[in-house]
Formats: C-alpha cells, sequence, structure tokens
C-alpha cells in the first residue's frame, strides 16, 4: 500500500526543487528540522525530529538531476498498530513540467503493510511537509485560504 500525494509548484523549476530534496541546507529549512544529508546514491539523510528524540533515517538510492529523489528508510518513526517497524519503504520524489512554468511534484512513500493510524499520521505529515516545500519555493497561493482556519475562525 502507498502513500501517494501530488502538487503543482507554480513558482519554481525542477532544478530548485531538486536542490530542495538533496541539498542539507535546504532540505533542513523547509522540513524544519536539523537534518543531516549528501546528493550522493548511497549516503545516508537523516532529520532529528522532536529535538532530536527521535531519528529518521533514509539512504539515497536514486538521483535523477532535476527529475527524481528516491531514498530507502533504514531507520523508521512509524510502527504499524501491533508495534511492527517498517524498515526498507521507499520514498519516491519525482519532478516533471508538463505545463509552460512550473512543476509537478508526485510524492510516493510505497510498502505500508496496513491501513491504520500510523499511515494516516504519516500521510497527514508528509501532506504538511508537500505544502512547507511548496512554501518554501515561493508559491504561496491558497495557503492565505487556511489562516482563517488555523486562528480558529472558520467562517469565509
Amino acid at each position: 500500500m502507498d502513500i501517494p500525494h501530488g502538487m503543482a509548484v507554480r513558482a519554481a523549476e525542477p532544478e530548485q526543487l531538486y536542490k530542495a530534496l538533496t541539498r542539507q541546507d535546504e532540505l533542513a529549512a523547509w522540513m524544519g528540522v536539523p537534518t543531516l544529508a549528501r546528493p550522493e546514491v548511497g549516503s545516508l539523510v537523516e532529520f532529528r525530529i522532536n529535538q532530536g528524540k527521535s531519528i529518521m533515517q533514509m539512504e539515497v538510492i536514486r538521483l535523477e538531476v532535476d527529475s527524481l529523489v528516491q531514498w530507502r528508510q533504514i531507520q523508521p518513526i512509524w510502527q504499524t498498530s501491533r508495534g511492527i517497524s517498517m524498515p526498507d519503504q521507499m520514498i519516491t520524489w519525482t519532478l516533471s513540467t508538463p505545463w509552460e512554468s512550473g512543476t509537478l511534484v508526485d510524492f510516493r512513500m510505497s510498502e505500508w503493510l496496513e491501513d491504520g493510524e500510523a499511515y494516516s499520521s504519516s500521510s497527514f505529515k508528509w501532506a504538511s511537509l508537500m505544502l512547507r516545500l511548496r512554501v518554501y519555493m515561493g508559491d504561496t497561493r491558497d495557503v492565505i485560504d487556511l489562516i482563517p482556519f488555523i486562528s480558529g475562525n472558520q467562517s469565509l
């Protein structure tokens, strides 16, 4: 079972998004957590979550400049409802340009064992992170629409 998400980033070309997905400083900026990363196949990507209490570690499996980034999860932070850890999940970011400007970002996290609370939580977190990536790239459209809900005023 997969977690699929897609988004259009109007303000960025694939080159910019590829850097944001592979460079340590850029990953840390939009992920919002201390990050270790190198843009090399076989290297490790490490996200220190919850003030370093949890560490999500990935291996860079595949890189296609300006079009694809693929990680294999080595040290997961999610478990199934039965307490089973799920290493070897694949996270794939595919970048394409079906329009004159901007980039389509396809995110996929594969190899989920079950559709449970961890799946839902992870899906929500990755969707939130994708929104952070889009804003980091300068595409803030629709984000202003979320402010009334965030502040508690749900009337539009």
